[in-house]
């Protein structure tokens, strides 16, 4: 005698709505509020803003070597380029911005 199989019971915890604003008083449902938000969407989009830096790194050192050739025949140049435009640069520009 096979017994019927019931179908799948609702898990025992709720999940998560993500809310940022609690509708009954109007506060905010998270300690930090919108922080979070912006604090969640800086971490999805860092490694993006590193594959853009690299992207965008790689067409100008190619828009530079198509306008002076001997600028590719340099590797210590590239390394260089490569160093001020991915890390040196970024980093100028946070530091200003704040």
């Amino acid at each position: 005698m096979v017994v019927p199989r019931q179908g799948r019971r609702e898990p025992s915890y709720q999940f998560d709505t993500g809310a940022t604003e609690d509708a009954a008083s109007g506060r905010a449902a998270r300690p930090c509020g919108t922080d979070c938000i912006r604090q969640a969407l800086l971490g999805i989009l860092a490694p993006v803003r590193e594959v853009a830096l690299y992207l965008a790194a790689g067409v100008v050192y190619v828009a530079i070597g198509v306008a002076f050739p001997e600028f590719l025949f340099a590797w210590v140049v590239g390394v260089g380029f490569l160093l001020v435009s991915v890390v040196v640069l970024p980093a100028l520009v946070e530091r200003f911005r704040q």
